[in-house]
């Protein structure tokens, strides 16, 4: 349910209109000064009352307020792609009495669209019938941006990834255990769906069961050194895969610190030495 907004008690119990108006005023000034969008909508008359200057900001005047201000016709100003959703949306409020909190895309006045946020709730009357749905709308483009910018980013990261034929692996200290890339997996012989990879088991003691057993105390003491006193992680080993087969491979650790020097990650590259397998197989 939504929460009053709370006055002083002189306003609360006050007479005094010229302090009533000047209360208002101050609201209205608070209101228009964020640039988000204040409504309340009349289920009744299918009216929204509008405060702030949201639609102001995407260019619209005083002409369009008609259109924005009635429920029926405010829908064609969202991207068509996200109108079933949003009514949906409020359809299940309305039915669960839950917050609504959703995204979508709107049109500006020069037909262009922003990506607006949109929290609301409503008051029930003690049958649970709603009348009015009060929210807020607010501009979220540029965090919509930052997030395609990231995944884009993400994407080309894995791209790149793919094409080196490399595997490589993270470690966060705060958050626990290790991640190894599906092309670290490849070079032991599983596919991206084995239980052994997709399952919660500490992957490092995976990994640490497929070194060549002559190998894993080097392996082990050169991990230890780089996390411990930093010494530089550059180790030739064998790995066993599922098969029984034995690769050499080369793996090369970075550490990344806070500006405090304390360890925030190491992030490790591992490869297929070609030329040391063939020679072992000579």
């Amino acid at each position: 349910m939504l929460e009053p907004i709370i006055f002083s008690r002189s306003v609360s119990e006050s007479d005094d209109i010229d302090l009533l108006r000047a209360t208002v005023r101050r609201f209205q000034r608070i209101f228009n000064g964020t640039g988000y969008g204040f409504w309340e909508w009349n289920l009744e008359t299918q009216h929204i009352e509008w405060s702030g200057g949201f639609w102001e900001r995407l260019g619209y005047t005083p002409d369009d307020f008609a259109e924005i201000s009635d429920a029926n016709k405010v829908i064609g100003f969202m991207h068509p792609d996200d109108r079933d959703y949003a009514m949906n949306s409020a359809r299940i409020h309305l039915r669960d009495g839950k917050p609504l909190d959703i995204t979508y895309r709107i049109r500006t006045k020069k037909g262009e669209y922003i990506w607006t946020q949109v929290r609301a709730d409503s008051m029930r009357d003690e049958n649970g019938h709603v009348s009015v749905m009060s929210g807020i709308n607010f501009d979220i483009t540029d965090i919509k941006k930052v997030e395609a910018a990231l995944r884009e980013s993400e994407a080309r990261q894995i791209r790149i990834v793919q094409a080196s034929n490399d595997g490589i692996w993270e470690w966060y200290p705060n958050r626990g255990g290790f991640h190894f890339s599906q092309r670290c997996w490849e070079l032991l012989g599983y596919q991206d769906l084995d239980d052994i990879v997709t399952n919660g088991e500490d992957k490092l003691k995976i990994w640490r069961t497929h070194i060549y057993p002559e190998d894993l105390s080097r392996f082990d003491d050169a991990l230890n050194n780089h996390v411990s006193s930093r010494l530089p992680f550059d180790l030739e080993y064998r790995l066993v895969n599922v098969q029984g087969g034995i690769r050499w491979v080369r793996a090369r650790v970075r550490q990344f610190l806070m500006k405090t020097g304390i360890l925030k990650s190491c992030r490790g590259v591992i490869w297929i030495l070609p030329k040391l397998n063939v020679q072992k197989k000579k």
